[in-house]
């Protein structure tokens, strides 16, 4: 990193250009809640009316660059009952304005339910979706919104009939992008059951990524296949093929970052549909052994529960004497190089080494049976069993950015000391093509990075 001196010269030149502020963020979010303060102080003087100063009007480029630097949810609201005020609430606008609300989620507070902007801008998003204006992109951007951020503003489940209707008569027109989105945001937000909007829904789905399939990134065939997965099968006959052609094919060459993201969801997700099969799950494998001790909780618990099942049984335990030992070698000398990556070793050993690396890191039956619940549900269960550590330290602990893979810490329950002799016993054997930078954020699908100490009994 840069020496002291340099630091010092970066901190000056921040404070140069945003004043007595570490950064542009800092002092943006305080000059809103000035501006924002100064329109509630003139709301008063209005006798409870909403916040405006005096007759104050907005252009449709000015809330725009408004609603994209809104550093705070209420400062968003604000600035969209001001924009309804003069009646200029587009479909860009909509679209958008969900979009940042998402970024700055952690914002909201329980009162932002009530608040007129917020309202405004539920009520116009269904006019827009009633009348079907908005274009493909947007009802995708829509739908994950309210899948990501209904459980702080479970208001926003209102349009959810209304985004399956839209999502039926505009998937032909969605990206891969946008149809994995509402694969997503379908599995998050209905019920396994189902219903003939979420069925129509999901059949055009289906329909149009099998077409399509070549195009998608490994992102999006994770979340393609966890959103059919909460329904237990695809709705497209070629679509299970095409997927696992699709990942065998590529699972090879994604970088790190989607391996300890992707790669389970994936594995998982095949596996609740029905569709695992030996040589697709040994490429998974290659891919997952080099980086189990650095999955995030969800990560390595869904890998688990997947090679868990009654597919995986031919596999022996780490109950299983010769299994312990081989795994025990792995961990205890330096033959993990040779054996980590040898598909002969793993697709004997896999379920042995996971089922190690879980007890190591204090997974439990409570956690096993969250996973199918996605990783909110097991973070829940995570904070409901260390009562000791915040939900702010635990998105504190997720939000730490990794810019080289030597400065990336290992994901455990151990004390650092311990969890840093545990790392030095594993090699990192992946590929050198993969050496780029990356970064993690705070995503629902990357929050935390500990268990509790409860181990998981085997069976």
């Amino acid at each position: 990193g840069p020496s002291p001196q340099r630091q010092r010269q970066q901190q000056q030149q921040r404070r140069g250009s945003f004043g007595d502020f570490e950064s542009e963020g800092e002092a943006t979010a305080l000059a809103q809640r000035a501006e924002l303060a100064a329109a509630k102080q003139a709301n008063d003087k209005k006798n409870g009316k909403s916040p405006r100063q005096g007759k104050l009007k907005i252009d449709p480029l000015t809330l725009t660059k408004k609603m994209i630097g809104a550093m705070t949810a209420e400062y968003l609201f604000w600035s969209l009952d001001l924009a309804m005020e003069e009646q200029m609430l587009n479909e860009i606008h909509v679209a958008a304005a969900w979009g940042r609300l998402v970024k700055i989620r952690h914002s909201i507070s329980p009162g932002d339910i009530d608040h007129p902007g917020f309202l405004g801008l539920l009520e116009r998003t269904q006019t827009l979706l009633e009348r079907r204006t908005l274009s493909a992109r947007e009802v995708s951007s829509i739908f994950q919104a309210v899948a990501s951020i209904s459980d702080r503003l479970p208001k926003m489940k209102e349009l959810v009939p209304f985004l399956l209707d839209n999502t039926e008569s505009l998937a032909a027109e969605m990206t891969p992008q946008a149809l994995s989105n509402a694969a997503w945001s379908i599995g998050e937000l209905c019920h396994p059951e189902g219903g003939p909007e979420v069925e129509g829904a999901l059949k055009e789905l289906g329909y149009h990524a099998a077409n399509s399939m070549q195009e998608f990134s490994m992102q999006d065939v994770a979340l393609l296949t966890w959103g059919f997965s909460v329904f237990g099968e695809l709705r497209d006959k070629n679509l299970g093929q095409k997927v696992k052609q699709y990942v065998r094919r590529h699972v090879r060459r994604i970088p790190r970052s989607s391996v300890l993201i992707d790669v389970p969801m994936i594995a998982i997700a095949l596996t609740r549909l029905g569709l695992q099969d030996e040589d697709t799950m040994l490429k998974l494998t290659v891919r997952l052994a080099p980086v189990l001790p650095r999955l995030r909780p969800w990560g390595l618990v869904a890998t688990l529960w997947t090679w868990s099942q009654p597919w995986a049984e031919y596999m022996p335990t780490i109950l299983d004497e010769n299994a312990k030992l081989e795994v025990d070698s792995v961990y205890g000398s330096g033959h993990l190089r040779q054996k980590i990556q040898a598909p002969k070793w793993l697709r004997i050993h896999f379920r042995a080494l996971v089922q190690n690396e879980a007890l190591r890191r204090g997974v439990s039956d409570e956690h096993m049976e969250a996973v199918l619940g996605g990783p909110r549900a097991l973070m829940k269960v995570i904070r409901n069993n260390s009562p000791e550590k915040s939900a702010n330290d635990i998105a504190l602990a997720s939000s730490r950015k990794w810019k080289h893979a030597a400065s990336r810490s290992t994901s455990s329950s151990f004390p650092p000391a311990a969890a840093q002799a545990e790392k030095r016993r594993w090699t990192d054997a992946e590929d050198e093509d993969d050496e780029e930078e990356e970064s993690w954020g705070d995503s629902d699908w990357e929050e935390g990075n500990t268990f509790d100490e409860r181990p998981f009994e085997w069976k």
